[in-house]
């Protein structure tokens, strides 16, 4: 399949097999635009405004997230919506914000995003808020974000 190809065909592919299957694997087709995908299914315009609800919290509290140029909530907030089968906000309970990450249906990227999105859901009364930010993944070769890989810290004096 060519590469020009292959952004357009994952999003008509997969809300093919969501309506005949069921099908929620979504990270198993790797990259591809998940706000697609949710607006083919539930419509652009609703997506739209769900999602610009969770940006109103956001922005009112100082995120960058919120803002209209930021792509990482629509995309984070996409997939959750095909998850949960429903378009709707109001839909994302304590319950399913808990499967999400128990079941590690987003990526490391998604899960650090989808905290505030579960914030700001909280703070619109669908759910409760989570308290503490999940802990960091981390890795003998990538580090984790506050400390960098291993190998930066491995010379570095230490005060006592």
């Amino acid at each position: 399949m060519p590469f020009w190809a292959e952004g357009a065909l994952r999003p008509f592919l997969g809300g093919h097999a969501y309506y005949l299957g069921g099908y929620a694997g979504f990270n198993q087709l790797g990259h591809f635009d998940r706000l697609t995908l949710a607006s083919r299914i539930f419509g652009r315009l609703l997506v739209e405004t769900e999602i610009g609800h969770v940006r109103t919290v956001l922005t009112n509290w100082g995120y960058q997230y919120g803002q209209e140029n930021d792509t990482g909530v629509p995309s984070v907030m996409s997939q959750p919506l095909l998850l949960n089968r429903s378009p709707h906000t109001r839909d994302l309970t304590t319950s399913f914000f808990d499967r999400v990450r128990r079941e590690e249906l987003l990526t490391d990227w998604g899960m650090r995003t989808l905290y505030a999105v579960h914030r700001a859901v909280a703070d619109l009364g669908f759910c409760a808020p989570q308290l503490r930010s999940p802990p960091l993944k981390w890795s003998a070769t990538q580090g984790c974000h506050r400390c960098g890989p291993s190998g930066w810290n491995g010379g570095t004096p230490r005060r006592p």
